[in-house]
C-alpha cells in the first residue's frame, strides 16, 4: 500500500520529523534523494531541502504495525549532518549503522527496546554526544571506543546481558549518571563502587 512521506514540523529546537515504521523510514530517505534529481518537482526539492535541516528524529516503534517495527537503518541516516536527537524506542533493530558515526552534532540517543546485540566502534566519533541510552537490549559488551565520548554525562545500560562491570564505563570522561540494573550481574560491588564516584547518581539504584 501507498506510504506517504512522514510530515517536518516546526519547533522551537527546529525542524522535526516522527516516523511510524520501516516503510515510512525508507520513504523518508527516499524523498531526500528524489529531491535532489533534476526532475524533482518544486514540491519534492523543497521536502528534500527541509529534511536535511532536520534536528529532531522521532522513531518509537510503539506507534508502528508489529510487521512493520524498524529492523534496520539505513546508511543514510549519516546524511542528517544537523541532527541532535535521535530516538529509536521499541524497534526490532539487532545493529546499528556504522554511519551513526557521521552525526556529529547528536546529543541525545535512545536506542532502548530494540534487539542490540552491539554497538558500533563508530560511537566513539559522536563528540557532542550527552545521552546515550541503550536500555532493554541484547549487550553484553561495550566498544572501546565508547571512551572517547568526550561530552557523555548520561548512559543508560538497564535490562541488558551484561555478566559483570564493563571497565571501559570507568574511562568516559565528563560521566555523570549510569544505569545498569537488571543485568545479569552476580556481583554488583564493583558497579556500586563506581556509581559512587558519580556526581548525580541516584545512589539507592543501580
Amino acid at each position: 500500500h501507498r506510504v506517504d512521506a512522514p510530515k517536518i514540523d516546526y519547533t522551537l529546537e527546529g525542524p522535526r520529523v516522527t516516523i511510524c515504521g520501516q516503510r515510512e523510514l525508507y520513504k523518508f530517505f527516499s524523498m531526500i534523494e528524489q529531491g535532489k534529481t533534476q526532475e524533482a518537482s518544486q514540491s519534492a526539492r523543497r521536502y528534500s531541502e527541509e529534511a536535511e535541516w532536520v534536528v529532531t528524529m522521532c522513531c518509537n516503534g510503539e506507534h508502528a504495525a508489529e510487521d512493520d517495527k524498524i529492523k534496520k537503518l539505513p546508511p543514510q541516516i549519516g546524511t542528517l549532518k544537523r541532527l541532535g536527537d535521535l530516538q529509536l524506542y521499541n524497534n526490532e533493530l539487532t545493529s546499528i549503522a556504522p554511519e551513526i558515526g557521521e552525526l556529529t552534532e547528536l546529543e541525545w540517543l535512545y536506542l532502548d527496546g530494540n534487539l542490540l546485540e552491539s554497538i558500533p566502534q563508530q560511537i566513539g566519533l559522536l563528540k557532542k554526544l550527552k545521552w546515550l541510552s541503550v536500555r532493554g537490549g541484547l549487550l553484553k559488551t561495550l566498544p572501546s571506543e565508547i571512551a572517547e565520548l568526550v561530552s557523555l554525562k548520561w548512559l543508560q545500560l538497564e535490562g541488558n546481558q551484561f555478566t559483570g562491570f564493563p571497565p571501559i564505563v570507568r574511562l568516559i570522561p565528563k560521566l555523570r549518571y549510569f544505569s545498569f540494573r537488571e543485568n545479569p550481574v552476580s556481583n554488583l560491588e564493583e558497579v556500586e563502587e563506581f556509581r559512587k564516584k558519580l556526581v548525580g547518581t541516584d545512589k539507592e539504584k543501580i
